[in-house]
């Protein structure tokens, strides 16, 4: 993996750099930062690691190297929100030892604050959508599951009253352009991300109702198939509405929406009960119009949460359903030629389905930044079965595994005032993907020459995936955690135990 800034990417870091300094202008004396200095240890039975070792962690850790040591360095200033105007930043650099060693910026920001609204410059780790981000198996469009994206992002980030409504409906949302990484398939590729969300109820209640959507798209770049994929000031407005290319794009993309087009729609309800905060969410997932108008209805990730401030023995449980089977149903997405073995046209389903999440034709490297999955990390990448299953055979270029149906459970708390945990456990079915069961033909499933057992997520393939987790702040070493965990991966898919060691030291207000 090439860490070394391409032009662009030496262009963007300049232009943070001006941010910073306009805003130490801005603001007068800067900001005086703490710091903190972590070393986390990973080490496996197996040549590569659990499930929960190293998914939503940020991409800190190489999930195919036996040992994994990073050591990281951090400088971080805090915005104070009670202010109308105010500014902070942040800095980590990280050095990894594993099979493939590295020394990168893993975050880099500067954030400005001015009344309601915020911009954010630079890498820094962030997840979209409404779930419990501490217990959850992470959002369908963007855990914190890979390294930071670079990126610009305006924000309204607070629910914010809609006006002439005395606080009984709010507002919050952003727009991000971010850039991903060159060893991509397709290099120089652009992301887009938005979001527009709608609360109800008043504050004084003890439920509030809220609904939004989330849209990301992945375009322009350079393709070894296609060349240089359209990316003028023009295309934005095709991509930020979903519309067709023009004559210059792809034949897919002008004839549906130009660009890999992705989403949640995020609906819940949360409140307060005794000192309990609670939340029910669903997070209906997308990448086109059959999936916007919930063709695929049975899938998304369906969660219900609730946490407490107070330091006891549990301070929080989730209980998550992720299903991502139905993909618009099993029908092809446009129509196909003759099938001699099917008596009614398309065998009988609708078209527009096998929406192959995570995927795409044009963007082979997929829903991904630096090889890891961008949403969530329980869907399994082609390296990963590559690894976990090496006789079984590939038929997606990214994510070989993406129809799953999962059970979720996290729980955290107390056992004393200086010692925490976090356990998660998860149940999956692993059903593989459409173009494997029907064994990379339109309609291998019904060719009578063909048999289903052949292929190896029939039936689906079980799997448990667990981690305990503890973290222990002694009274006598002030600003220093212990961090320990043991992780376990049973089933049909992968065996493998493995454990993390870590300490942080953090010094407040750094002179």
């Amino acid at each position: 993996m090439n860490k070394y800034p391409s032009l662009h990417e030496f262009i963007k870091w300049v232009l943070l750099l001006v941010v910073v300094f306009m805003s130490q202008q801005s603001f007068g004396q800067i900001k005086k930062p703490d710091l903190s200095i972590s070393s986390q240890n990973l080490v496996s039975v197996k040549g590569y690691q659990p499930i929960w070792l190293t998914a939503n962690r940020n991409g800190k850790f190489d999930s195919f190297s036996r040992y994994n040591s990073a050591w990281s360095f951090s400088l971080e200033s805090v915005l104070d929100n009670n202010k109308t105007f105010d500014y902070s930043y942040g800095a980590e650099v990280l050095v990894r030892g594993a099979d493939q060693s590295e020394l990168y910026i893993h975050q880099g920001y500067v954030r400005l604050k001015g009344g309601v609204f915020r911009l954010d410059a630079g890498r820094i780790e962030q997840t979209f959508g409404e779930h419990l981000k501490g217990l959850s198996s992470g959002s369908l469009l963007i855990s914190n599951n890979t390294t930071p994206i670079p990126m610009v992002n305006i924000s309204m980030p607070e629910y914010e009253t809609i006006p002439f409504t005395n606080g009984l409906l709010k507002l919050r949302g952003n727009l991000l352009h971010g850039w991903l990484e060159d060893s991509r398939y397709v290099t120089d590729v652009y992301l887009h991300q938005k979001s527009l969300y709608l609360q109800a109820g008043f504050d004084h209640w003890p439920l509030q109702a809220y609904g939004g959507m989330v849209h990301a798209v992945q375009w322009g770049g350079n393709s070894p198939q296609y060349g240089k994929l359209p990316s003028s000031i023009s295309d934005y407005t095709r991509i930020f509405f979903a519309r067709g290319g023009g004559s210059s794009s792809p034949r897919g993309e002008s004839i549906n929406a130009l660009g890999n087009h992705l989403g949640i729609w995020d609906f819940g309800l949360k409140g307060e009960v005794e000192k309990w905060n609670f939340k029910l969410y669903w997070q209906h997932y997308f990448e086109d119009s059959s999936g916007m108008e919930f063709q695929n209805i049975g899938d998304g990730l369906f969660g219900i949460g609730v946490l407490t401030q107070k330091k006891q023995f549990i301070t929080g449980v989730l209980v998550e359903y992720i299903r991502t089977i139905n993909q618009s149903g099993a029908g092809l997405h446009d129509k196909p030629g003759d099938v001699s073995f099917c008596t009614e046209e398309n065998c009988g389903y609708k078209y527009g389905g096998r929406d192959n999440y995570y995927n795409n034709s044009i963007y082979r490297s997929g829903w991904s930044y630096n090889g890891n999955i961008l949403g969530n990390p329980l869907m399994l990448t082609t390296h990963q079965i590559s690894v976990y299953l090496p006789d079984s055979e590939i038929y997606q270029p990214f994510v070989e595994n993406n129809r799953i149906a999962a059970h979720h459970m996290g729980i955290e708390g107390y056992v004393s005032s200086q010692l925490n945990y976090r356990l998660l456990a998860t149940y999956t079915l692993h059903h593989g993907n459409y173009s494997g069961a029907n064994f990379g033909q339109e309609w291998g499933s019904k060719d009578p020459a063909n048999n289903r057992k052949d292929y190896t997520f029939y039936p689906a393939l079980e799997q448990w995936n667990f981690l305990l987790e503890m973290n222990y702040d002694p009274l006598t070493l002030q600003n220093v955690s212990f961090k320990t965990g043991l992780a376990l991966d049973t089933g049909q898919v992968t065996n493998n135990l493995g454990l993390i060691i870590g300490v942080t030291w953090n010094i407040k207000d750094l002179k």
